[in-house]
């Protein structure tokens, strides 16, 4: 696993042993910020399901000014303090040690706002419209942010394409299959 882009190109990451972490493979990461070139820079990132950290560091490599990682497991979670290390990004990186949900209520009573938000969940979390309407209902995205879903591409239950997330690209690599949304409130005059 290593960072495909930015002012870390090349540099290999840590990643743990065992299977409880599904690293994203790079042509999934790859072809995710491909599609965000022109938002990524100077842009706040919320990496949630971290893992390794390996998304919000490519997104950090890329010039996003911040990114804060939220991930549960403590494996998990030393390996993405290493990896901040290792690249030297530890002063943009926040890490929130808990479960996403815990992570954004911390989040929200803080008043944070992202530009940009990455959900990589267990494949099998039938969460994702809850999070979505969490991260909507408490202003944890920008208008015009973009939302990017990595899940598996064998499961059957669609995102439900409801106000304020609209879905830009919708692309399948293998088992993976990475969506793309974008907030955009429509705004009636009255």
């Amino acid at each position: 696993m290593r960072v495909i882009s930015g002012s870390c190109k090349g540099r290999i990451l840590k990643s743990p042993r065992g299977k409880n972490t599904r690293p994203t493979s790079d042509k999934v990461k790859g072809a995710f910020f491909n599609i965000l070139s022109d938002y990524v820079h100077k842009s706040g990132f919320l990496d949630l399901f971290a893992g390794t950290g390996s998304i919000g560091i490519e997104a950090l490599s890329r010039g996003a000014e911040k990114c804060v990682f939220v991930e549960n497991d403590p494996q998990s979670v030393t390996i993405i303090k290493a990896n901040l290390n290792l690249t030297g990004m530890h002063e943009q990186g926040e890490i929130l040690a808990c479960n996403v949900n815990r992570g954004l209520k911390i989040l929200a009573k803080k008043k944070e706002s992202f530009d940009i938000v990455y959900l990589d969940p267990p494949y099998k979390c039938q969460e994702i419209s809850v999070i979505l309407n969490f991260i909507y209902e408490n202003q944890l995205i920008v208008n015009g942010g973009i939302v990017g879903i990595e899940r598996d591409s064998r499961f059957l239950n669609t995102l439900p394409e409801t106000n304020p997330f609209r879905l830009l690209q919708k692309k399948v690599y293998g088992n993976t299959e990475l969506i793309i949304l974008k907030r955009s409130d429509i705004f009636h005059p009255n």
